[in-house]
């Protein structure tokens, strides 16, 4: 579970920083216009809880 942990964590950070450059340095939708940057930040905000959890719950 260590391992889905840090992939959930890596895609979460890799959407966070997508969202976040997105922003301010785009326009303000990403994926050709289908979603916004607040929809794909909070995608990003989920995938990084699950990685926490998945790691505070299986913690040795």
């Amino acid at each position: 579970m260590k391992t889905t942990s840090m992939i959930f964590l890596f895609f979460g950070l890799a959407l966070a920083l997508y969202a976040v450059f997105s922003r301010f340095y785009g326009e303000p939708s990403v994926a050709l216009k289908m979603f916004t940057s607040i929809g794909v930040l909070t995608a990003a905000n989920t995938l990084i809880l699950i990685s926490i959890s998945l790691n505070q719950l299986f913690k040795k």
